[in-house]
């Protein structure tokens, strides 16, 4: 993957979960991504990017925000999640 995606996909993560751990403490429940965009509090533009598409779901104590590398035979790319914590992670990776 272009590390410049990467960097891209990582950062917009990271908005989204800022968005919605906002959200989730003002109004005590977890909005869509069409909300947070509604709202004005995530850009339009940030429903995907490059190869990716983006999704927020509902998570034991609170939410996961999903980027999710859509079908790519050419080049398979991974795939990285953030949640309440604001901390990104690749899925699927084993944590240290």
């Amino acid at each position: 993957m272009d590390p410049v995606t990467e960097v891209g996909v990582k950062t917009d993560l990271v908005q989204i979960a800022q968005a919605e751990r906002t959200y989730w403490v003002e109004h005590g429940t977890v909005a869509s991504l069409d909300e947070l965009v509604s709202s004005g509090a995530v850009l339009a533009t940030k429903r995907g990017r490059a190869n990716y598409t983006y999704s927020v779901e509902t998570a034991p104590g609170g939410f996961a925000v999903f980027a999710r590398c859509k079908d790519s035979k050419i080049q398979p790319c991974p795939e990285y999640s953030a949640d309440q914590t604001i901390q990104v992670h690749r899925v699927g990776a084993k944590e240290p």
